[in-house]
């Protein structure tokens, strides 16, 4: 359940402790201070933070249990320098479509094999790939959804094959099972 932006003004911990004893069992919000905030207050529950910028205090995240987007080869170069011996968990994501962030794909071969390569090293896991959909049109999000398999048959050509996958927007979830 996507709790972001103050959980879209209804407050960002009471939501989160009401949706997590009603029926959630993992909670995203966009950026790394919203998930230690919630974690701070008590949250226990599996979190993912997937929007982050230079400044973002990865080695806090990781510490604190948070699953990190990545989008782009500098925010996993900065994961991986954030590395203390815990290792992250990061969701490798590809743009397929939206253009607000994500892989492009020219890029996500390199941001793949980077991941693979920090997996090896026991710096990282990589715990999912996904992609957010623009919701335009159910013919845009199917478009969306075929970029996002051949980003899946990429990342497995690579070696790259984590447990979860995850492609969704609110409309989308509805409208769309697959």
């Amino acid at each position: 359940l996507a709790v972001k932006a103050n959980a879209y003004g209804h407050g960002l911990v009471p939501l989160a402790f009401a949706a997590v004893g009603a029926v959630a069992h993992e909670l995203a919000v966009l950026e790394v201070p919203a998930a230690l905030t919630l974690r701070r207050a008590g949250i226990t529950a599996p979190l993912f933070a997937w929007l982050h910028g230079a400044s973002t205090d990865f080695a806090e995240a990781i510490e604190q249990d948070v699953d990190l987007g990545v989008s782009a080869l500098w925010q996993l170069e900065a994961i991986v320098g954030a590395f203390r011996g815990k290792p992250a968990r990061v969701h490798l994501k590809a743009d397929t479509g939206l253009h607000r962030n994500g892989a492009s794909p020219e890029d996500w071969p390199g941001l793949v094999a980077a991941a693979v390569a920090a997996e090896s090293a026991g710096q990282l896991t990589v715990a999912a790939l996904w992609s957010h959909l623009a919701d335009a049109s159910p013919e845009d999000d199917a478009d969306a959804l075929a970029r996002f398999h051949e980003a899946v048959a990429v990342a497995a050509s690579l070696g790259c094959t984590p447990p979860m996958l995850h492609l969704a927007a609110s409309s989308a979830g509805i409208r769309m099972p697959d």
